[in-house]
């Protein structure tokens, strides 16, 4: 993305939440400093909210989960907290690297149907997971097997716990999200040296700390832990 004013706030959005049918409310779950996700849910109190769609971005939120928001300045409604977990598990899917990305999709899709879960899909290449309580495993192993083979990359929307159901170590890394980072000088140059961003997520691969980080333009890359420097000044 680029061509946004400096104070352009960004959405990201659901525009075929999964349970579109029930959802009467949009509240807001925040991200980074000045960026949002916008979510689809159906409204149970006079401040609290039922998710009715499968995270794109947001952490630590899954489809049902009931949450307590705040009412912002814009009447808007924020997310503060979760009050009654779904136990439901999020995973997000990405295929921009994949190279057979429409056939590793529809593989995935196929795959996540049948075995009783549900998915949104927020673009080409990325895909938001939904596993029902008892469900998660079959899923994690599956994404796994397909991240081992190249065929995609893959995150669960929580923090510091387990980033799968099979093992793979994921307690969080040196930098939190939302946390400005400056790009180290040493860093190969497409990943622009010197540049600052904002870190999105987290992730280990082969024991490897991977941070997706978003750039002032907009735009975003995965980019290894060792390539990156806390934001200090100018």
């Amino acid at each position: 993305m680029s061509g946004n004013a400096p104070n352009e706030k960004k959405f990201g959005v659901h525009p075929e939440p999964i349970w579109r049918d029930r959802a009467d409310f949009a509240i807001r779950a925040p991200l980074a400093a000045d960026r949002w996700e916008q979510m689809a849910a159906r409204q149970v109190g006079p401040d609290r909210f039922e998710i009715c769609c499968i995270p794109f971005f947001a952490h630590d939120l899954a489809l049902g989960d009931i949450v307590q928001t705040a009412a912002l300045d814009d009447a808007r409604y924020e997310i503060r907290e979760v009050i009654e977990p779904s136990g439901h598990y999020t995973f997000r899917v990405w295929l921009g690297d994949s190279p057979e990305p429409r056939r590793v999709r529809a593989d995935v899709m196929d795959f996540v149907t049948q075995s009783g879960c549900m998915f949104e899909q927020s673009s080409e290449h990325m895909i938001a997971i939904d596993a029902p309580p008892g469900r998660e495993q079959p899923i994690a192993e599956e994404l796994s097997r397909r991240e081992q083979a190249g065929e995609l990359i893959y995150e669960t929307g929580k923090t510091g716990t387990t980033r799968s159901l099979t093992q793979v170590s994921y307690k969080g890394g040196e930098f939190e999200r939302g946390a400005p980072v400056r790009v180290a000088a040493a860093a190969p140059a497409a990943f622009h040296p010197g540049h600052i961003a904002s870190v999105l997520g987290f992730r280990l691969h082969q024991g490897t700390p991977l941070y997706t980080i978003e750039y002032q333009d907009g735009s975003s890359v995965e980019v290894p832990g060792e390539y990156l420097d806390p934001l200090r000044g100018p």
